[in-house]
């Protein structure tokens, strides 16, 4: 079991993107953001993009510093430092189409994501529509499941948020035991495999690049950040995030600004540095 200590060494900091680091539909990691992930990777520190979005479109966000950082993708389905080996976990053929017929079924258009590709049936226009034009995807429109040739690491109900809450705690007792179900927003419920999170992802990472989880910090707001927040030895909650949260452990600490933490971060590191 991880001892954690606040007197350790950050060697690696993950972040959440919509509702953490990022506070807008279609919006960017902040110029003042970046410059302070760059300056604490000359220092030695691992940067760890860790959201539902899929790489392709962190890539984007990040563009400055894109082959610097790491990335969680799709709540741990994907996973990548670098030029280490992928790590993929993905969704059974059968439970894709069970979650996907059953999510029609309760009114949910359906988002499927694929390592490198995002689908949507063609009748999900909605879906369709918010994703291109809101959150700036690139979408493949498919008729059929079989359509879909890659593996399959995380699926999404794009829902009314008006229901989110019943239609969420209803696939929580529906899967349980087989799928995490949680909400990434107030329009998104999440779904992978058993035992995928975008904790468990950073404690693999953690295996591959030696570094112990009690010296990873995190931010995250939501409840797809529920295992990084408690798997990580430094967690930071924002303070408009999910208050089931709160209580999570005793470590969390609430935080207003992403930017903020990092610079005071910053600040001890360069004086670890300088000692």
């Amino acid at each position: 079991m991880a001892v954690f200590d606040r007197g350790r060494r950050i060697e690696l900091v993950a972040s959440d993107m919509d509702g953490t680091l990022i506070h807008e539909a279609g919006g960017l990691p902040s110029a003042r953001a970046i410059e302070l992930i760059e300056r604490l990777m000359d220092h030695g520190v691992i940067f760890i993009a860790a959201s539902g979005r899929r790489q392709v479109n962190l890539e984007r966000l990040f563009a400055p510093i894109a082959d610097r950082i790491g990335y969680v993708c799709e709540n741990g389905g994907f996973a990548q430092f670098r030029d280490h080996r992928p790590m993929i976990r993905e969704f059974e053929q059968d439970d894709i189409e069970e979650i996907c017929r059953l999510g029609a079924e309760h009114a949910c258009q359906v988002l499927i994501e694929g390592p490198y590709t995002s689908y949507a049936l063609s009748s999900d226009t909605d879906l369709l529509r918010y994703m291109r034009e809101e959150v700036g995807y690139e979408m493949c429109d498919i008729e059929r499941l079989e359509d879909i040739d890659e593996p399959i690491i995380k699926i999404s109900y794009f829902v009314d948020p008006a229901r989110t809450k019943s239609v969420c705690e209803f696939f929580q007792r529906e899967f349980e035991g087989r799928f995490s179900v949680m909400t990434s927003a107030p329009i998104w419920i999440d779904l992978a495999p058993e035992g995928v999170s975008k904790g468990s992802a950073l404690r693999d990472l953690g295996r591959t690049l030696s570094i112990d989880v009690a010296n990873m910090l995190a931010f995250g707001d939501e409840a797809n950040d529920r295992m990084m927040l408690d798997t990580v030895g430094h967690p930071y909650l924002m303070e408009g995030g999910n208050p089931e949260l709160r209580g999570l452990n005793d470590r969390i600490r609430l935080c207003s600004s992403v930017e903020d933490e990092l610079e005071r971060l910053l600040a001890e590191t360069e004086a670890r540095a300088n000692a």
